[in-house]
């Protein structure tokens, strides 16, 4: 059987083209689900509204991981770990974060352990099959991490030109929420696909 690679299932750009979209779509889906967790839980900061984050933010953690997975799934053995990943870190980011230092350190939180915990479970499944996999863990904790500050950065110079171009509240959020949820998949896509596309083409000997 022929060594599988990124170039053998689908091509180089192909991929890094469906893993980014998969991590664009995922993310605007938990950015956007923020807007229903407020409905549901309130936004006074009580035990509704926190467990309401917690259970809204890990549902969409399944749905990041299910759309990667789907990309992954013919090129690395045991991917679909990396839904279980998504699905722990985005709440428990938000936790850590939150009793660290509150807003905005409760959102990096998400990001950055989003890419710890996903780029450890795909490190074990690349460390079989790719040369140098190790380095995903790094290159997956800072794409993250990147991301979530590129989606900062959207909601610091775009937020309130957007909510006044749309007079809706619940429109204009939920309009800024899917702008932070692209920026933030755009780049921590774009630097874990990057990654992942090399690795994938540097398999071990052996490896099939």
């Amino acid at each position: 059987m022929a060594t599988l690679s990124v170039e053998s299932a689908y091509g180089g750009r192909n991929f890094l083209f469906q893993w980014v979209l998969a991590s664009v779509l995922g993310l605007t889906f938990a950015m956007m689900s923020v807007a229903v967790i407020d409905r549901v839980g309130g936004d006074d900061g009580g035990l509704a509204d926190g467990l309401a984050h917690i259970i809204g933010l890990a549902l969409a953690g399944v749905v990041v991981g299910a759309l990667q997975w789907l990309v992954l799934r013919r090129l690395l053995h045991g991917a679909a770990w990396g839904t279980l990943a998504s699905s722990v870190a985005l709440p428990l980011g938000f936790i850590v974060g939150f009793v660290l230092g509150g807003p905005p350190i409760d959102f990096f939180g998400s990001f950055f352990l989003l890419g710890i915990l996903s780029g450890i479970t795909y490190w074990l499944a690349l460390r079989r099959q790719a040369q140098g996999a190790g380095w995903y863990v790094l290159a997956s904790s800072a794409g993250w991490l990147l991301g979530g500050v590129a989606a900062l950065v959207i909601a610091i110079t775009l937020g309130d030109a957007l909510g006044a171009a749309i007079p809706d509240e619940t429109l204009g959020f939920l309009a800024i929420l899917a702008l932070l949820g692209i920026a933030g998949g755009l780049v921590g896509g774009t630097m874990t696909g990057v990654a992942l596309a090399r690795l994938l083409q540097q398999p071990m000997s052996g490896a099939r």
